[in-house]
């Protein structure tokens, strides 16, 4: 057991990534079936979303930047962990952006329902998995912050 935890601490972002690809296929999978064609429409409020996400992701990530120096960071610094940080916002900055830009392609060009359907879950879950990553960071950042004594998990 220890041997996992230590692979899965050392491997944990080639984790979620993995876990959401057989997450999306699984879920593409079971629930293609219930799947439509899915309209222009509908793929520009993704692309709407996808945006709003990369949104956040590149404020936050300008904010752990700016607060870099500060004495607040200086944990996470000495840790090591601060490149492991730039490095989890910047593989969800990459997905996000690699489902925008599919989104995007779907309006120039025309997939076939398969593929439509398979990007519209592995947006979902790429994005839960990731996005869920960035906020718990943030909540471990907002921590640091503030008293231990304060702390209210």
């Amino acid at each position: 057991m220890k041997k996992l935890r230590a692979f899965l601490q050392r491997y944990f972002i080639q984790t979620d990534t993995f876990l959401a690809l057989v997450i999306s296929v699984l879920s593409w999978w079971l629930l293609q079936n219930y799947f439509q064609t899915l309209s222009d429409d509908f793929f520009l409020a993704l692309i709407g979303a996808s945006v709003s996400l990369l949104g956040f992701l590149i404020a936050t990530i300008s904010i752990i930047f700016a607060f870099k120096d500060g004495p607040k960071l200086d944990q996470l610094q000495k840790s090591g962990r601060y490149y492991q940080v730039i490095h989890i916002y910047l593989s969800a900055i990459f997905w996000v952006s690699l489902f925008a830009l599919l989104f995007i392609g779907h309006i120039s060009l025309t997939f076939s329902p398969t593929l439509q359907q398979l990007a519209l879950t592995s947006f979902v879950v790429f994005s839960v998995i990731k996005i869920w990553r960035c906020v718990w960071i943030v909540k471990q950042m907002f921590y640091l912050s503030i008293p231990k004594n304060n702390h209210a998990h």
